[in-house]
This record gives structure tokens, C-alpha cells and sequence, in this order.
């Protein structure tokens, strides 16, 4: 079984390529393959499902798009879903190069550890940010970062049989992009956790 990766993707461009691309997305459950998929997105017959691997092609092996939720206006699309594995990257700098757009993914899968996201624009990759899933999480919101770590701390036993010291070390070491705010937070509920537990 597959570690869901969610996708959150942000395109920009002309209203004519956006109703294109639009339309030739959501033929997806007409294709039994991302290759294929792909090709009818472009237009053209670019790849070989039988040569091309989708993760080659998509970066992914499949990708259901929540059509419900997209959001659209004249100069831009907001599309969302999960994917297989990993995100929909090769896909995204395809689409930026091959239709000339501006194109914005964000990712995270917690399973696999990792989340950030990448830039594209007409010429490729423009920028990319990749780190931890917590590091992700507590770069997009802290609140629920901290939501997190109170679960780690409340009901996994994480650091049960650890001194507070050894705690609070730990922390420090595996955390070490948290601001001072944060990190004060952290050490509270671990202090109250410890104590409610010794």
C-alpha cells in the first residue's frame, strides 16, 4: 500500500491555457496510466507507457485530483490531492515549461517523512524547499506543529523513561529550527507530561 503524498498546486497563466488545461486534466479516469494521461494533457504523443515510467513522467504512479475543491479564476487554478509515494514534480515542471506558466506545488507525507515545495516557471525549476514532515508542519503553522508534538508527548511515551533533561536535549538536537517561543511551548508540555507521569 502506497504512503499517500498530498499535493497542493497553484497555476498561473492566461485564461485560454488555464480552460485547456482544465479540461484535459479532468479527462483522468478516462486513462488507465499517468503516461497516457500525460500525452493527452500535452496534446501529443511525447511518452511510451510501455518505456516511460509514470515516475519518470508524473514523478508519481498515480495522483487523484479532488476536482470538488479546485478553485479557479481568469489567471489562475488551485488543484489538490494525493498522490503515490512522493509528489507530482516532474509533472508540474513539465506543465510550467511545456504551456508556459508559473506554478507553485506544495507537498508533505508524513510516512515518508518529508514535505516543502517547488517553484516552476516557463524555463523549469525556479526554486525547491524540501525538509522533515514536522519541520514542514512547523513552517506552515506552528499551532498545529505544536498540536503534534503535545500528541508525541501526551500518547506515543516518546520520551517516557527519559529524565527532563534527557527530554529537553533531545529536543533541542532533533528541533533545532524551532524559534525560542516554540521551543519554551515544547518544554512546558514535556515538563508537564513528565510530571504527570512520575
Amino acid at each position: 500500500m502506497a504512503n499517500n503524498c498530498w499535493n497542493w498546486v497553484l497555476i498561473e497563466g492566461d485564461n485560454d491555457t488555464l480552460d485547456l488545461l482544465e479540461n484535459r486534466m479532468k479527462d483522468y479516469d478516462k486513462f488507465n496510466n499517468l503516461t497516457d494521461w500525460t500525452n493527452h494533457i500535452l496534446g501529443e504523443e511525447r511518452f511510451d507507457k510501455e518505456k516511460d515510467s509514470p515516475y519518470d513522467v508524473v514523478g508519481t504512479r498515480w495522483w487523484d485530483v479532488d476536482w470538488d475543491v479546485m478553485d479557479r479564476d481568469n489567471q489562475s487554478m488551485t488543484i489538490q490531492g494525493d498522490s503515490a509515494w512522493g509528489p507530482v514534480t516532474h509533472l508540474m515542471e513539465l506543465l510550467a515549461k511545456e504551456f508556459k506558466l508559473n506554478i507553485l506545488l506544495e507537498f508533505d507525507e508524513c510516512g515518508n517523512d518529508f514535505g516543502g515545495y517547488c517553484k516552476y516557471g516557463p524555463d523549469g525549476i525556479i526554486e525547491e524547499h524540501s525538509v522533515t514532515y514536522r519541520q514542514w508542519m512547523y513552517e506552515q503553522d506552528k499551532h498545529y506543529f505544536l498540536e503534534l508534538f503535545k500528541l508525541d508527548v501526551e500518547d506515543s511515551g516518546l520520551y517516557e523513561g527519559m529524565t527532563l533533561k534527557e527530554a529537553k536535549d533531545d529536543i533541542t538536537e532533533e528541533y533545532e529550527y524551532v524559534d525560542d517561543i516554540t521551543a519554551l511551548e515544547m518544554n512546558t508540555l514535556l515538563e508537564n507530561n513528565l510530571k504527570q507521569t512520575t
